[in-house]
């Protein structure tokens, strides 16, 4: 399944899609997949961090949606939010 995530960390907004037979799959392949030195003040080694606590912690699903989640990290004390949505393949 295709799942779409979107990151806001420090007033920025990411966007980047994996691959997973879950939610959570899909957000930590959509997560590997996504270059992270793009985003200021985050760091390659921060990607371990963010994956872990996914997986540790993992997605809530919005109340009244179907197949939309989130979750949060910390870094270094800044949030990242994350929306997952399970997105068709057409």
């Amino acid at each position: 399944m295709l799942y779409t995530i979107i990151m806001d960390y420090k007033g920025g907004t990411y966007i980047s899609q994996g691959v997973g037979m879950n939610p959570t799959e899909g957000a930590v392949s959509a997560i590997r997949a996504y270059n992270l030195s793009e985003i200021s003040g985050l760091v390659s080694a921060d990607k371990s961090s963010i994956i872990s606590q996914i997986e540790n912690d993992g997605l809530a699903l919005l109340q009244g949606m179907n197949k939309v989640y989130c979750a949060t990290a910390d870094i270094r004390g800044s949030m990242v939010v994350f929306n997952v949505v399970e997105t068709n393949e057409t």
